[in-house]
């Protein structure tokens, strides 16, 4: 279940019921964990219907990131490594268990205060 205080506006999820992902464009919280949805297309999700994007080296890649030497690079700044299977470390400032994209948006978003962009669509 997505929890609404995770979340912020240009978080990335998937949509269960499209199958497609959804941008968040509004975040309102029902009984605290639920968050219901909304995208700039009207297209509106409530948790149960959503899920949390696990980070994969097709995400990284999706989003410009370069692998190099088992790590994946964005303009030397941001330097992530898988520590297990699914789960990254964000190297460079010491943060573990990095698991889904909205967790890579965010903490992207805190260090360099701009969005992290899709750079290869499809």
């Amino acid at each position: 279940m997505i929890k609404a205080e995770e979340l912020r506006i240009g978080n990335y999820v998937y949509d269960k019921v499209s199958m497609e992902w959804m941008v968040v464009d509004e975040i309102s919280k029902t009984r605290g964990v639920t968050a219901t949805l909304v995208n700039k297309d009207n297209n509106v999700a409530i948790g149960w219907e959503m899920a949390y994007i696990p980070l994969t080296p097709e995400i990284f890649s999706k989003f410009g990131f370069e692998l190099k030497e088992g790590k994946y690079y964005e303009k030397g700044l941001f330097i992530v490594y898988e520590f297990g299977r699914g789960v990254y470390t964000l190297y460079k400032y010491a943060i573990p268990n990095i698991q889904y994209l909205h967790e890579l948006q965010n903490l992207y978003f805190a260090f360099h205060n701009k969005e992290l962009e899709i750079k290869e669509l499809g």
